[in-house]
């Protein structure tokens, strides 16, 4: 029996793709970084953008919804 994929949609990919540039110290393309700044997921400092605790929650749950981290937190 295969295992169910699943895929993130457009939104999503964006998301987390602009969160993973942010911790990579590059800054995503001005629609992305205001979508994530607006959504609280980042925050400017200077001439640094800095990824939130929700940042880093919502790049977790994207992770795993795309299947790229399987394993979760125990809390």
């Amino acid at each position: 029996m295969r295992k169910k994929r699943s895929y993130l949609s457009k939104i999503q990919a964006k998301k987390l793709g602009g969160i993973v540039q942010v911790l990579k110290n590059k800054e995503p393309v001005d629609e992305i970084t205001s979508s994530l700044k607006n959504s609280g997921l980042i925050i400017k400092k200077e001439d640094l953008c800095l990824v939130t605790e929700k940042g880093l929650e919502e790049a977790d749950r994207l992770s795993i919804l795309a299947g790229i981290m399987v394993e979760t937190k125990k809390k």
